[in-house]
């Protein structure tokens, strides 16, 4: 089974943008300003890691589950 998205689904990184900017009652200029100071790494060059092993701040590596406050 493909994990791909197929291309009916995809939209534009200029889509994405607006759709944040609505969802987060900004503009796409102030999500691309605010993209641009983060070091976004692309996913063929991104780290896996198994979040149920992973050692979490809150945890100390136990492996508990995080609560949402």
């Amino acid at each position: 089974m493909s994990r791909e998205t197929p291309d009916a689904d995809m939209i534009s990184d200029e889509e994405l943008t607006e759709l944040l900017a609505d969802a987060e009652g900004t503009t796409p200029l102030k999500i691309e300003r605010g993209a641009a100071k983060l070091d976004i790494v692309p996913p063929e060059r991104a780290t896996i890691v198994d979040v149920d092993k992973a050692q979490l701040p809150d945890d100390e590596g136990r492996g508990d589950k995080i609560h949402d406050q």
